[in-house]
């Protein structure tokens, strides 16, 4: 057998033993999958696999041994946003791809929720909700805070607040929601992760392009301009000791600070 395809088959087989839920996930997928044949299987999950009409992207994030979802704005709830006095469509190029997103025109109620299943993360892995934003030249009516949410499958809710004055313009940069963890996650659990990012306060707020909505490990690097990069080959993985079950490079709590509570945001 070729050297790569072995190193692969052994590296993939650790993965769908290690909780990454890969045969679940991938039986709505768009993608056709290079599988059985596992180089080009395990080149594909580094990409990217796309979902619900090319709307989400699902990754496999080697460094930190954690499942990576991209949501873009055509997944989520934003009022208004087929509203043309409020709202308009635009392109923005990211890396060899384009995305359509939405340019805010004016509005006093801004209101974006979302949501992930929670089969598709990564068990104990500490997550990170952010929301990948530009803030036009003209921007104004952002010196209010923004409210950020997240609510775990267990009810448990992180709630922060963020002022987006001073931030630069012109170019895509991420609110972080908070943090959060969760337990065995697997194929059969339905449950849910919720996010939010509104200001209701009634003034008019202008100039804001929404990109999407990552959710990452919190030890990776954030994707500015990296959100849907493409990583090729088998050199990436070569630092894992592939013969040995690959260890997360994130700090893990005990198991009884991991599933008791909500964790604390960290914005």
């Amino acid at each position: 057998m070729d050297p790569e395809e072995l190193e692969a088959r052994k590296y993939l087989g650790v993965k769908l033993s290690y909780g990454h839920n890969l045969d679940c996930i991938f039986s709505h997928s768009d993608d056709k999958l290079q599988n059985p044949t596992f180089v080009p299987l395990f080149d594909q999950l580094l990409d990217g696999v796309s979902f619900n009409q090319g709307t989400r992207k699902f990754r496999l994030n080697q460094p930190t041994n954690s499942n990576r979802v991209f949501i873009l704005p055509k997944a989520l709830s934003i009022a208004w946003v087929n509203d043309t006095r409020y709202w308009k469509w635009i392109i923005v190029t990211d890396n060899r791809n384009e995305v359509e997103a939405p340019q805010l025109i004016q509005v006093s109620w801004f209101d974006i929720h979302g949501s992930v299943k929670a089969s598709w993360l990564s068990s104990r892995v500490v997550y990170l909700v952010a929301f990948l934003v530009m803030l036009t030249e003209d921007a104004s009516g952002w010196n209010h805070h923004v409210n950020l949410t997240i609510k775990k499958p267990n009810g448990c809710t992180v709630e922060t607040k963020v002022s987006l004055e001073g931030k630069p313009k012109g170019e895509f940069f991420e609110v972080w929601a908070g943090d959060f963890i969760l337990d065995n996650c697997g194929c059969g659990d339905s449950g849910v992760v919720e996010f939010g990012m509104y200001e209701h306060g009634g003034h008019w707020k202008r100039g804001l392009i929404v990109k999407g909505v990552v959710i990452r490990s919190k030890a990776s690097a954030g994707c500015p301009h990296e959100t849907l990069s493409l990583v090729q080959g088998l050199n990436w993985l070569r630092p894992c000791n592939l013969g040995q079950r690959p260890q997360p490079a994130v700090h893990l709590l005990p198991q009884s600070k991991a599933s008791a509570g909500c964790p604390q945001a960290n914005v």
